[in-house]
């Protein structure tokens, strides 16, 4: 019987490096991508200005997404998801996980490592429109509507009525992206530098004390 030839490693180690090059570059476009959207929105950023940022030619950049739209959807995608997962696994673990101050540290410190993506999502705020719409539709008011649920069903937090749960898990979302989209401000009122790692530190620190205070009564 006949057998297959073996693979040359050689042949190998080529298709390895081409497609390493290639993630490579769909991660410089997406990060390209996701600046230009926070700063412009979406109809005022176009391929050609996403290529030259990402420094690649518009042609090229066919290569990994078909479309500004499809360029779009992912950089939606590339910052939600992981989100998403988050919560998810918070509220698999039970209420004490998802009672536990690291939650809101953690979408802090998610945030921090893409700050362009909360401008983002402030500017379509701005704008409103269908874009927003099918933005909320899509990925936040899926967020949001796990938390409300999760804090619906805890034993804890009882001093919040039912109608308040969706206040606080709204204005908990909005404050951690308020620290990014208002560095400027905080920066200026506090004269630290918002982004570096002990500001980072301190603020996933503030944010879990303010979260177990904002669940747990004292006793009397």
């Amino acid at each position: 019987s006949s057998t297959l030839p073996a693979q040359d490693s050689s042949e190998n180690e080529t298709v390895n490096k081409v497609i390493s090059k290639g993630q490579k570059t769909a991660t410089r476009v997406l990060d390209a991508a996701e600046a230009l959207f926070a700063d412009k929105g979406f109809a005022g950023t176009s391929l050609r200005d996403i290529a030259g940022a990402a420094g690649i030619q518009k042609a090229s950049l066919y290569n990994h997404f078909s479309s500004k739209d499809e360029l779009y959807n992912e950089v939606l995608k590339r910052g939600f998801e992981p989100m998403l997962a988050v919560m998810n696994d918070f509220m698999a673990r039970g209420e004490q996980a998802y009672e536990n101050p690291q939650l809101t540290s953690t979408f802090f410190e998610m945030m921090a490592s893409m700050p362009n993506f909360a401008r983002l999502l402030q500017f379509e705020s701005l704008q409103g429109g269908e874009r927003l719409k099918s933005l909320m539709e899509q990925w936040v008011s899926q967020g949001l509507l796990q938390g409300e649920q999760a804090m619906k069903g805890s034993s804890h937090g009882k001093h919040w009525r039912e109608d308040e749960y969706r206040m606080l898990i709204f204005y908990t979302f909005t404050m951690i992206l308020g620290y990014f989209t208002l560095g400027p401000i905080y920066e200026l009122y506090t004269g630290d530098e918002s982004m570096t790692d002990e500001s980072v530190n301190r603020q996933k620190h503030f944010l879990g004390k303010l979260w177990h205070q904002l669940w747990y009564v004292p006793k009397s």
